[in-house]
C-alpha cells in the first residue's frame, strides 16, 4: 500500500559526509523539516461531530461510573474540548461537519486554519485579506443577563420565561407535577398499516413488535397545568421490561422515534379497537419531538424521553384547555418512516397493565393574566466583537416563544443603553435608572410586524436595531468586546403579553442578538481581544536555588517557593501578539496544582523589564541576575489558597500593571517574549511544562487594540461554528461517513442538501457550506423569515440546496497529501436506514446501503474496483474478524474501502484546485472517538498491558490521580465500541474512549500528532577511508537517517551501501558489473539512487533512494524507509543491549576508567541494582521503586529498548523490542578499520551520535550495535523522550565523532602491543555544552569481523562550560580538529575548536531575522572563544577569547564578542609537519587568523600556554543593524597557498586564498540577509607581526604589496579591495584594479535570478585549482500552493577556477563527469541539486581520479569526476 504519502520533498534526505578522519557537513534545523507550509499542505483533517439529541444527556465527567449532580451535558463538554483543540492545533488543513437526521452537512470546508476565512469564502484575496461584511451572533448564556422589571421596582433575574408586555405583577409562581397512565385502555399499541391492536399487553414495544411497526398511544388524565402556563420541562418515563431484543452486550441500535400530541380537537378519550393510536394521528399537534432512544438500560431501569415541553405548551395555551388545568393529554409515538432501519430492534417497556406504568413528569411557571402591570424586559449581550466606529449594516434580536399569542396587538419600544460597556443587572438596582438611546417601535406596522406568536417554539424577530447599535458602537469609549444592553417595554396598544424562552427556561432557545457590520470600515477601531499563551519549551519554566544559584530547567514541577532552599521561579511566555503601548485590561497566570499544600504562602510576582525576554539558560544565577534580567517596577502580591487536588487550576491576581509596564517599553514589538518571576515564602507546587505540556502555566491577557490586528482566520471561524453547535439529530454514522467520502471524492452533495427531517428542531442544523461545493445551477433557499444572517429561525428548518447539480470541491489537490476523517460519536457506528433526502431529486432517495455498495475507486494497481456487498464480516487482522449487525458491517466495509483505495481516480471528480485524477493513491484514514460509550457503572481507562483505550468496571480500575485510570481487567467491548474500533483498524486510524474534557482533548491531540508524523526519512552518509591504501577511498558508504516528528523523539537508523570506485572492475566495458564512478550501489550491486531520465540535464537527478534498494545489512528491500533494515533492525532483543555511562556512586569517571566496571555498565539484568541508582535518579520519578510493574522499571527498560505500553510506535523489530535507534540529525557515521581477518576482510566499526544522547558503537560487518555510551548529562532527557509529549525536539549527541588513531607502523592494523590506539572525541552540538573523549583501543588486535563486545570503552576526559577555563563554552557545535603542535616541549597532539553557539541567537530580534549582535547591547554571546586542549588529557593549553579578565596564559581579543560555532581550519603553512595556522569565522562575520608559535603545553599556572602565538582579524563582512548585511560564518574556510603573478601583484606572486561563504545555519529559512561567498587574499604568508608582544597582530592584513593596511578587509559594498564577480570573472587585462585587490566576492542576490535568501550552509573544497561549494535556497512560503512543495528549499552546486573565478567544469554539457576545456565562464558555475540543505562536496579518491558526491534531498547527487591527480584536497597551487 502507498498510503504513507512519501512525497518527493517530505521524503527528501539531508546528507552529510565524512572522508577518512575528516568530518565535513551536517544538516540543520527542524524548521526545515517541520515548517508550517509543509504541515499546512500535507494533511487534510475533517472533524465529524455527533450532534444527536442524546448529546444533551449528562456525561460522566468525573469518570467514576455514575452521573453526579452538576455534571454537564455531552455537548457542553465536546464544545469545550474542541475549542481547546482548535486553539492548539498546528498549522494544517482542517474542516468541520456535523450529524443531522440522514447524514450530515459540511459545516466548513477543509482549509488552512491560519488562512483568512474571507479568502476561503471567496470574499477577498490573499493579497487584500479584507474581511468585508461580517455577521456576529451573541447568545445570552448567563441567567442574570435576561431579566424582568416588574412595576418599575422589582428586578426578577431567574424567571424561566420572559414576559414582555402587561401582566399581573408578582403572581408568577412555579409548579410541577406527575401523572401516570391509569391502566386499562389508556396505553395501547396498533400496527402501522395493519389490523393489529392491543391494550391488554403487559408491555409496550416501541416502535415495533418483531418486524411490525407500531404506533404507541398513552393517555394521561387530569394533567394539572393551568391554561397559559409556560411548561419548562416535560418527559415521559418508562420502566424497562426486557432486554431480550438487545445485542448480547445489552445494547441495540439507536431508534429514532417521533412523538406528537393529540390536539384538543381530538377526542382524547381512552383507546379502543375502533379508535386506535394510529387513528389518533389524524389530529396531531403541530409541535413534534424527535427522540433518539440511545443506550438501552437494564431491566427495571428508567428510560426517559426527550423534553416534550413544546407539545405541552401548545396544548395548555389552547383556548379550549381548562383555565385551571385538569384536562387529559394523549401522546403518540412511532418510528420516523424515513429512518426505518428494517431491523427488529425495539424498546420493550412496562405498560399500565403490569406496572410501573408510563409516567408524565412536568414543571411549569404560571404568571397570571394581564392586569395593568407594565413589565420591562432587560437583555444584556456580552462580548460584542465589533471594533469601535465600525459601520453597522443590520441588527435584530430573535426570540423563541413558549406560549401562543393570538389576536392581541401591543406596541413595544426597544432601546439600547447609552453606555460604553453595559454593567451587569443586579437585584435592587432597576435598570430604568440607566440612560438609553432613542427607541424603535415594534408593533403591527413595523417590519417585521409584531403579529400573532403562533405556533409555539417558533422564532420571532424584532425590527431592525441598526440605529440603536450604531449609536453605541460610535461612542468614543466603546471597544470591541464590550457589552450591550437593551430594554423592551410596552408603550401602547393592547395590554397583552409576548412570552419567550429565557436562559433558565432553555439555554438553547434563549434570546439571540445578530449584528452585521463592515469589518473594513474602521480597521483601526478599538477591539478588545483575549489571548491565551501556554508556556512551551523546557527552558521556559525554570527554578533557581536562591542559595546556590543553580538552575533546574527540567523539573517535573514548579515549587513556589520552598524546596531544599527557597527558589525563584522564572516563566517565559513567547510570541506575545500585542503591539507596543496597547492598553491591557486584565492579565493572569493560571497554574495547575501538582501537589496538595495548604500552609501560609506569600508570593510576589514581577516581570522582566526587557523588550524581549531571552530564553532561560542553566548558567548560575540566570534568573536572579537583575543586570541581565532587570525587574519591572510593578509587582503583584499573591496569597494563594489551598492547592487541594492535583490537577485543579489556580489563577494569580490581576497582573495588568506588570504586563502594561513591559509592553510600554520603547523597544517592545508584537511577537516578542516576556518573562515573569515568582518569589516569596511558603509552598505551592504546580505542574511544569516537562511534567505535562497541556498543564503548563498559561498566561491570559485581555487588551484593547486596533481591530486590524484581529482578522478572522479559518481557525477562528471553526471555533465560532463549534460554539454555536446545538444537539438536534440522529446518529447517522454511515450517512455522515458517506457524505464525508463524497466531499473528499469531489462528488455530488447528497445529505448536505438539506437540514435533516425539516422539523422545527432542525433550525439549528445547516446545509453544507457554500464554499464546500460548486453550485452548478443549484441555489440555497431561504424559506419564510429564514435569511443568511438569521439561520436559526424556525423557518430555516426547511432550507435546502435546491435544483442544479451541486458537487463538492475535494480538498485533495496533490499526490502528496494525507487525508483524514476524525469522527466523534456517543452512539456507536450505526446505520440509519433509508437515508432518504426527501424529494429533492429522485436520485437521492437511494438506500444508504445501496450507495455504499455502489462506490467505485482504483486499487493500488490502477484497476477499477467496486465496494460491492457490504453486510458481511470483515477481517481486521490475521486473528480477528468483525462480525455484527449487518448495517454496522457496512460501515466497517466503507472505512476499509476508503482507506485501501485511490479515491481521486476519475476526471469527473471535482477538486478545490487542479484537475482529477491525481497520481498515486489518494486514500482516507478513519479515526474514531467513542464519547461516553462505556455505559453505567463503567469508566474509561488504559489497559495496563497494551496501553489501549478501554472500558473498565469502576471496581477493577485504579485512579492514577492525574485524571486517568488504569485497568487490569477490562470489560468486553460492547457492540457500539467494537464497530468503531473495527472502522479505525481497517481504516488506518486509531480508536479512543473519552468521558471528560481532558480525555477528549488528549484524544484529539494524539490524533493530530499522529497525523502530523511524516512517513519520511532524511539521511547523512559518510565515506569509509582505506586504512591499507591511504591514497584511495574504500567502497563502503554509511548513511545516517532520521524521520521527523512533531514530538521530541525522532526515529533514526544507520545503513550501509556501496559506492562505485571502479567503473569497469573486469576490464570489459558494457558488462552488468559496470557502474558510473561515484554512484551509490545497493547490496545487489544495483544503483541505489534514482536517476533522472533526462540525459540533457543529468544534474537534475531525482536524487532519491530507490524504493527497490536493499542496504548491505538488510535481509529485505528497505528502500527509503527509516524503520526497516540497517543497524536499527539488527537488535531484536532489548536484553542484548548494553549502555555505558560516566557517573557512578556520586562521582564522574576518572581518566582510564574501564566503563565495563560496576556502576558504569547498565543492562536488563542490573538496572534495578544498587549500583544503578545514579542512573535511575536521572530516569525515574521514584528511583527507589524497582518493583515489577513499577514506573521506574518501565522507563529503565524502555531506555534499553523494551517496547513498553507508552511507546506509540509499533514493535517494529520484535514483539518485545521497540524501534530503539533514534535520529542521526547533525551527526555523520564514522567508520574505523581495526584491521583484517584471515580472509583479508576488513574489521570495521561504525560510530555515530544520536539525539537520545547515545554514541553508538556498531559492528561494520553485521550492523549490530555492540554498545552505546550515554553520559549522565543526557540521562535527564530520558523521561521526556519516554513520555514523548513535549513539542520541541530533544537533542543529545548531536555531532559527528572525531577519531584520533595512532597506527605506529602504518600497517592498517590496530595493534595495542605496537603502541597503536583508537580514541574518539564527540561533542553535543545542539545537545549541550559537553565534549567527551573515550579510548576505544582493544586489549589485543581484532581477528573477527563479526565478534561483538570486542572493544570495551575507557573514559578519557570530558569538558563542559562548568570546567574551569571554559566559561565561554556554548553549545558545542564546533567539532574538535586534531593537530600536532610544535611546542616548547616537543610535538604535542591537541584538539582545536570554536567556543560554540549561543542558543539565544535562535530568537527573533523583532526585525524578522534572528538575533546576533549581543555585544552591542553589552552582553557578549556564549561561545566567543577558540580553545586548544591536550588530546590525551583534555587539559586546556590556552584559549583565545573576548574576556578581558582571562588569565595571562590566554589571549584576550576585544573584538571576539560573538559565537564561534564553526569548525576551525588548521594547516601546516611551512610544510614542517606541524599545524601552525588557524582560520575561523564568527556569527558577526569576522574572520580570525591565529599563528601558533612557541606554545607551552606544560604551564599549569596558565600563564605561558599561548607562547608567542598571534591573533589577527583578516576580514569583517557584516554590518550590525542593517538586515541585508548581517552576515554570519558557520562553516570553516578552505585555504589554498598559491603563486600567482597573473591575477595578483603580491610579492613574488605568493599569497594564501581563504575561501568562505556566509549563511545562518540556525535560521536557514531567512530571506532578509544578502549572503555572499568570498575569496580573500592573505598576503602575509609568514608569521603575523607582533611588535607590541601582546599576541595581537600589528598592521594585519597587509595590502597586496605587503605595505601596512591597518585593519580587516571590510565589505562595505564599495570597497575597491574586493571585486564583485557576481556576473563577471576576473580579467586583469580589462580591469587593472584586480591585481591590487585583496579578494573577490559573489553576491547571490545579484548573481542569481529569483533565488531569494540563497546562502552557504556547508564548507567548501578545492581540488587542484577548482573551488566547489554548495548553497541553499529556501522556498518562498507565501507562494507555495502545492503540498508536494513544502518549504524544504533546494540546493545548488558551484564550481570556480580559484584564480579567474570562471566556471572550471562544464555542467551544462551532456557529460558533466569530464571537465571541459571551454565551459561558459558564468552560466556553468552553478548546477541545481535536489531539495533540502545540500552537503559539502565530498571527494571520493579513486584510481580514475577524484569524483564528488553531494548530499541532497532524498539521497545524493554525483557531480562526477572533478580532477585527475593529485588525489587530495589542494592546499598548494602553483601557476
Amino acid at each position: 500500500m502507498k498510503h504513507g504519502k512519501i512525497s518527493h520533498l517530505l521524503s527528501a534526505a539531508l546528507l552529510s559526509f565524512t572522508v577518512g578522519n575528516t568530518s565535513l557537513v551536517y544538516a540543520d534545523d527542524t524548521e526545515i523539516y517541520l515548517n508550517s507550509a509543509s504541515a499546512a499542505g500535507a494533511a487534510n483533517i475533517l472533524f465529524s461531530l455527533d450532534t444527536s439529541g442524546s448529546m444533551s444527556s449528562a456525561v460522566d465527567e468525573n469518570n467514576n461510573g455514575t452521573i453526579d449532580s452538576g455534571e454537564r451535558s455531552r455537548m457542553e463538554v465536546l464544545k469545550e474540548a474542541m475549542i481547546t483543540v482548535l486553539d492548539s492545533l498546528p498549522p494544517l488543513n482542517a474542516g468541520l461537519m456535523r450529524f443531522h437526521y440522514y447524514g450530515g452537512p459540511i459545516l466548513y470546508p477543509v482549509a488552512n486554519i491560519d488562512e483568512y476565512a474571507c479568502v476561503i469564502e471567496g470574499n477577498c484575496t490573499p493579497t487584500t485579506a479584507t474581511t468585508g461584511i461580517v455577521t456576529t451572533t451573541n447568545v445570552i448564556t448567563n441567567g442574570n443577563d435576561d431579566v424582568e422589571l416588574e412595576d418599575g421596582t422589582t428586578m426578577v433575574l431567574d424567571r424561566v420565561s420572559l414576559n414582555m408586555g402587561e401582566r399581573a405583577g408578582g403572581l408568577c409562581t412555579p409548579g410541577s407535577g406527575e401523572v401516570s397512565v391509569s391502566g386499562g385502555s389508556n396505553d395501547a399499541e396498533s400496527d402501522v398499516g395493519g389490523s393489529g391492536y392491543t391494550d391488554t399487553s403487559s408491555d409496550l414495544e416501541i416502535p415495533r413488535e418483531n418486524s411490525q411497526q407500531q404506533v404507541i398511544g398513552m393517555r394521561f388524565q387530569n394533567v394539572g397545568i393551568p391554561r397559559g402556563a409556560t411548561v419548562t420541562d416535560a418527559r415521559i418515563e418508562f420502566t424497562v421490561d426486557s432486554t431480550s431484543l438487545a445485542f448480547s452486550d445489552g445494547y441495540i441500535a439507536p431508534i429514532d422515534i417521533i412523538i406528537v400530541g393529540e390536539n384538543l380537537a381530538g377526542g382524547r378519550g381512552s383507546f379502543s379497537s375502533s379508535d386506535e393510536p394510529e387513528d389518533r394521528l389524524a389530529n396531531p399537534t403541530s409541535a413534534t419531538v424527535d427522540w433518539e432512544t440511545g443506550e438501552f438500560p437494564g431491566v427495571g431501569q428508567p428510560l426517559t424521553t426527550e423534553n416534550l415541553s413544546a407539545i405541552l405548551n401548545e396544548l395548555v395555551n389552547d383556548a379550549a384547555w381548562p383555565t385551571s388545568g385538569g384536562d387529559d393529554m394523549v401522546f403518540l409515538m412511532f418510528e420516523d418512516p424515513a429512518r426505518d432501519s428494517g431491523s427488529t430492534g425495539s424498546r420493550e417497556v412496562e405498560s399500565a397493565n403490569s406496572g410501573p406504568a408510563p409516567k408524565l413528569t412536568f414543571t411549569y411557571e404560571i404568571c397570571g393574566s394581564p392586569s395593568g402591570t407594565n413589565m420591562r424586559t432587560g437583555l444584556r449581550f456580552t462580548d460584542i466583537d465589533i471594533p469601535q466606529g465600525s459601520t453597522v449594516t443590520g441588527a435584530r434580536i430573535d426570540f423563541i416563544n413558549t406560549t401562543a399569542a393570538i389576536g392581541s396587538n401591543p406596541t413595544f419600544v426597544i432601546k439600547a443603553e447609552n453606555a460604553d460597556d453595559a454593567a451587569p443587572f443586579a437585584v435592587g438596582s432597576p435598570f430604568t435608572s440607566r440612560t438609553f438611546t432613542s427607541g424603535i417601535t415594534w408593533d403591527t406596522g413595523s417590519t417585521p410586524a409584531l403579529g400573532d406568536w403562533t405556533p409555539v417554539d417558533s422564532t420571532y424577530s424584532t425590527p431592525d436595531l441598526t440605529a440603536q447599535v450604531q449609536s453605541i458602537i460610535n461612542r468614543s469609549g466603546w471597544c470591541g468586546g464590550n457589552d450591550l444592553m437593551f430594554m423592551i417595554e410596552r408603550t401602547g396598544g393592547d395590554a397583552a403579553l409576548r412570552t419567550a424562552y429565557s436562559v433558565e427556561g432553555d439555554s438553547q432557545k434563549a434570546p439571540v442578538l445578530t449584528i452585521t457590520f463592515d469589518a473594513d470600515s474602521n480597521p483601526t477601531g478599538c477591539a478588545r481581544t483575549t489571548i491565551v499563551n501556554v508556556l512551551t519549551g523546557t527552558n521556559n519554566d525554570v527554578e533557581e536555588d536562591t542559595v546556590t544559584g543553580a538552575i533546574d530547567a527540567t523539573s517535573s514541577d514548579l515549587e513556589m517557593v520552598e524546596e531544599a532552599n527557597d527558589q525563584v521561579v522564572g516563566l517565559r511566555f513567547t510570541g506575545i501578539p500585542i503591539a507596543k503601548n496597547t492598553t491591557i485590561t486584565s492579565a493572569k497566570i493560571t497554574f495547575t496544582a501538582d501537589e496538595v499544600h495548604s500552609g501560609a504562602t506569600s508570593l510576589t510576582l514581577k516581570g522582566q523589564k526587557s523588550a524581549d525576554a531571552e530564553i532561560f539558560s542553566t548558567n548560575q544565577n540566570n534568573v536572579t541576575n537583575t543586570t541581565t534580567r532587570p525587574r519591572t517596577t510593578a509587582s503583584v502580591s499573591w496569597a494563594p489558597g489551598t492547592f487541594a487536588v492535583d490537577g485543579e487550576l489556580h489563577d494569580t491576581p490581576d497582573l495588568t500593571t506588570i504586563i502594561q509596564e513591559i509592553v510600554n517599553q520603547n523597544d517592545w514589538a508584537a511577537g516578542n517574549d516576556l518573562a515573569i518571576f515568582v518569589s516569596g515564602s511558603g509552598k505551592r507546587v504546580a505542574q511544569s511544562f516537562d511534567r505535562n505540556p497541556a498543564a503548563a502555566p498559561r498566561l491570559t491577557i485581555t487588551f484593547e487594540g486596533e481591530a486590524a490586528t484581529v482578522k478572522t482566520t479559518v481557525r477562528q471561524r471553526l471555533k465560532g461554528i463549534v460554539e454555536e453547535l446545538t444537539q438536534a439529530s440522529g446518529t447517522p454514522i454511515s450517512g455522515a461517513m458517506l457524505e464525508a467520502a463524497y466531499y473528499y471524492r469531489g462528488e455530488d452533495v447528497v445529505f448536505g442538501r438539506q437540514r435533516g427531517t425539516q422539523s422545527s428542531s432542525y433550525r439549528v442544523s445547516r446545509v453544507s457550506h457554500a464554499a464546500s461545493y460548486n453550485a452548478n445551477g443549484a441555489t440555497v433557499t431561504y424559506p419564510g423569515s429564514c435569511s443568511e444572517d438569521n439561520l436559526n429561525h424556525t423557518d430555516c428548518s426547511n432550507q435546502v440546496i435546491s435544483g442544479g447539480d451541486p458537487e463538492y470541491k475535494s480538498p485533495i489537490i496533490s499526490e502528496c497529501q494525507s487525508n483524514y476523517l476524525v469522527q466523534l460519536t456517543d452512539g456507536g457506528g450505526y446505520y440509519t436506514g433509508d437515508g432518504r433526502t426527501n424529494s429533492l431529486t429522485p436520485a437521492l432517495s437511494l438506500d444508504e446501503q445501496d450507495r455504499i455498495e455502489a462506490l467505485q475507486a482504483h486499487d493500488d494497481n490502477g484497476n477499477l474496483v467496486t465496494l460491492g456487498t457490504c453486510d458481511t464480516p470483515t477481517a481486521i487482522s490475521a486473528t480477528e474478524t468483525f462480525s455484527g449487525d449487518s448495517h454496522n458491517e457496512c460501515t466497517v466495509k466503507l472505512a476499509k474501502f476508503l482507506h485501501e483505495n485511490d479515491q481521486i481516480y476519475a476526471s469527473t471528480q471535482n477538486l478545490q484546485s487542479g484537475t482529477a485524477p491525481i497520481a498515486d493513491v489518494q486514500s482516507l484514514d478513519i479515526y474514531n472517538i467513542g464519547f461516553n460509550l462505556c455505559g453505567n457503572g463503567n469508566v474509561t481507562a488504559v489497559d495496563d498491558t497494551t496501553g489501549e483505550s478501554i472500558c473498565c468496571a469502576v471496581g477493577n480500575s485504579t485512579n492514577n490521580g492525574d485524571g486517568t485510570r488504569s485497568c487490569s481487567s477490562p470489560i468486553t467491548d460492547p457492540e457500539r465500541i467494537k464497530v468503531l474500533k473495527a472502522q479505525s483498524a481497517v481504516g488506518g486510524g486509531k480508536y479512543f474512549n473519552a468521558n471528560t474534557v481532558d480525555e477528549l482533548v488528549a484524544a484529539f491531540t494524539t490524533i493530530t500528532n499522529d497525523i502530523l508524523q511524516k512517513d519520511t526519512s532524511f539521511v547523512a552518509p559518510s565515506i569509509a577511508a582505506n586504512a591499507f591504501n591511504r591514497l584511495f577511498s574504500r567502497d563502503e558508504v554509511f548513511f545516517g537517517l532520521f524521520e521527523p516528528a512533531e514530538q521530541p523523539r525522532w526515529d533514526g537508523n544507520v545503513k550501509k551501501y556501496n559506492v562505485c570506485v571502479d567503473p569497469d572492475p573486469d576490464g570489459t566495458p558494457g558488462n552488468a558489473d559496470d557502474c558510473r564512478l561515484g554512484d551509490v550501489l545497493d547490496a545487489n550491486g544495483v544503483e541505489a539512487i534514482v536517476e533522472s531520465p533526462d540525459p540533457l540535464n543529468p544534474l537534475s537527478d531525482d536524487g532519491l533512494f530507490s524504493t527497490a534498494a536493499q542496504s548491505e545489512w538488510s535481509d529485505l528491500v528497505d528502500g527509503r524507509t527509516t524503520k526497516l533494515g540497517g543497524a536499527g533492525g539488527e537488535i531484536d532483543n532489548f536484553t542484548e543491549r548494553t549502555i555505558y555511562t560516566d557517573y557512578y556512586n556520586g562521582a564522574f569517571a576518572t581518566s582510564g576508567q574501564a566503563l565495563s566496571a560496576t556502576g558504569f555498565k547498565i543492562d536488563s539484568t542490573n538496572w534495578d541494582s544498587a549500583d544503578a541508582a545514579d542512573v535511575r535518579d536521572q530516569v525515574c520519578a521514584d528511583p527507589t521503586d524497582v518493583s515489577s510493574g513499577s514506573d521506574c522499571e518501565a522507563r529503565m527498560l524502555w531506555m534499553l529498548g523494551k517496547n513498553t505500553f507508552l511507546d506509540p510506535n509499533p514493535p517494529a523489530v520484535s514483539t518485545g523490542t521497540r524501534w530503539w535507534f533514534q535520529d542521526v540529525l547533525h551527526s555523520s557515521p564514522v567508520a574505523v578499520t581495526y584491521g583484517q581477518n584471515a580472509s583479508q576482510q576488513f574489521i570495521d566499526k561504525v560510530l555515530v551520535g544520536t539525539n537520545d544522547g547515545g554514541l553508538h558503537f556498531i559492528n561494520g560487518t553485521t550492523g549490530e550495535e555492540e554498545w552505546v555510551f550515554m553520559p549522565r548529562a543526557v540521562l535527564s532527557a530520558q523521561p521526556s523522550l519516554y513520555d514523548n509529549t513535549v513539542v520541541d525536539h530533544i537533542y543529545g549527541m548531536d555531532s559527528t565523532p572525531i577519531l584520533y588513531i595512532t597506527d605506529a607502523n602504518t600497517d592498517g592494523t590496530i595493534d595495542p602491543a605496537a603502541g597503536d590506539s583508537v580514541k574518539v572525541v564527540i561533542s553535543q552540538r545542539r545537545g549541550g555544552d559537553n565534549i567527551y573523549a573515550l579510548d576505544l583501543t582493544p586489549s589485543a588486535s581484532l581477528t573477527s569481523t563479526t565478534a561483538l563486545d570486542s572493544v570495551v570503552p575507557k573514559f578519557l576526559w570530558s569538558i563542559s562550560g562548568a570546567t574551569p577555563g571554559f566559561a565561554a563554552l556554548g553549545q558545542t557545535w564546533s567539532e574538535p580538529a586534531l593537530v600536532t603542535l610544535d611546542t616548547s616541549s616537543g610535538p604535542v597532539s591537541a584538539f582545536v575548536f570554536g567556543g560554540g553557539y549561543d542558543e539565544n541567537l535562535d530568537e527573533d530580534d523583532g526585525s524578522g531575522i534572528a538575533k546576533n549582535f549581543g555585544a552591542e547591547a553589552g552582553a557578549p554571546n556564549a561561545g566567543n572563544a577558540i580553545y586548544i586542549v591536550n588530546a590525551e588529557t583534555g587539559d586546556l593549553i590556552f584559549s583565545v577569547n573576548g574576556d578581558s579578565s582571562t588569565p595571562a596564559g590566554n589571549i584576550y581579543v576585544p573584538e571576539m564578542q560573538y559565537s564561534i560555532p564553526s569548525n576551525v581550519t588548521v594547516f601546516d603553512s611551512d610544510g614542517d609537519g606541524f599545524e601552525d595556522r588557524l582560520y575561523v569565522g564568527d556569527t558577526a562575520g569576522q574572520l580570525f587568523r591565529v599563528d601558533l608559535t612557541n606554545v607551552d603545553p606544560t604551564a599549569n599556572d596558565n600563564t605561558k600556554g599561548k607562547g608567542d602565538s598571534v591573533v589577527g582579524i583578516l576580514a569583517r563582512v557584516s554590518t550590525a543593524g542593517t538586515l541585508t548585511k548581517e552576515r554570519r560564518f558557520f562553516y570553516k574556510p578552505s585555504v589554498v597557498q598559491v603563486i600567482d603573478t597573473e591575477y595578483s601583484d603580491a610579492a613574488g606572486g605568493e599569497y594564501d586564498y581563504v575561501l568562505i561563504g556566509t549563511g545562518n545555519r540556525a535560521n536557514p529559512l531567512d530571506t532578509e540577509v544578502q549572503d555572499r561567498f568570498y575569496g580573500f587574499r592573505d598576503v602575509t604568508t609568514g608569521l603575523m607581526a607582533d611588535a607590541n608582544s601582546n599576541n595581537i597582530a600589528d598592521s594585519y592584513p597587509l595590502n597586496i604589496d605587503a605595505t601596512a593596511n591597518g585593519g580587516p578587509i571590510v565589505d562595505t559594498g564599495t570597497n575597491p579591495e574586493l571585486i564583485d564577480v557576481s556576473t563577471a570573472v576576473l580579467d586583469p587585462a580589462s580591469d587593472n584594479t584586480i591585481p591590487d585587490a585583496l579578494g573577490w566576492y559573489i553576491d547571490f542576490a545579484t548573481a542569481t535570478s529569483g533565488r531569494v535568501g540563497e546562502k552557504v550552509l556547508a564548507g567548501s573544497g578545492v581540488f587542484q585549482n577548482i573551488l566547489i561549494f554548495t548553497t541553499y535556497v529556501p522556498d518562498d512560503i507565501s507562494v507555495i500552493q502545492d503540498p508536494c512543495k513544502a518549504a524544504e528549499g533546494s540546493g545548488f552546486a558551484y564550481n570556480f577556477n580559484i584564480l579567474s573565478t570562471a566556471a572550471a567544469l562544464d555542467w551544462d554539457a551532456d557529460d558533466p563527469t569530464n571537465p571541459s576545456s571551454s565551459p561558459d565562464p558564468i552560466t556553468n558555475r552553478a548546477a541545481e541539486l535536489g531539495s533540502g540543505i545540500p552537503s559539502e562536496a565530498v571527494p571520493i579518491f579513486t584510481a580514475e581520479g577524484v569524483t564528488v558526491l553531494v548530499g541532497t534531498g532524498g539521497g545524493a547527487e554525483n557531480l562526477g569526476k572533478v580532477a585527475d591527480l593529485p588525489r587530495f584536497n589542494t592546499y598548494w597551487y602553483e601557476e
